[in-house]
């Protein structure tokens, strides 16, 4: 399966759900076989990219099944 996520930084509301409604239109018109897209806009305070050492992360898959 091959996913993309869009991140985009914007000075304000509007220009972040332009974003939103240009990744929409890529889904809806792109290559067949989508899985579907989410979209939403909201305030990040702030963002500090961050390397961890591989011994420091155990990788875990979650399944969350709501019935």
């Amino acid at each position: 399966m091959k996913c993309a996520r869009v991140a985009a930084r914007c000075a304000t509301r509007a220009q972040a759900v332009k974003v939103g409604n240009e990744v929409e239109t890529l889904y809806t018109n792109g290559p067949a076989g989508g899985g579907g897209v989410n979209k939403g806009v909201k305030e990040i305070l702030a963002m500090d990219s961050t390397l961890l050492a591989r011994a420091f992360v155990t990788p875990a898959v979650n399944y969350l099944e709501i019935k």
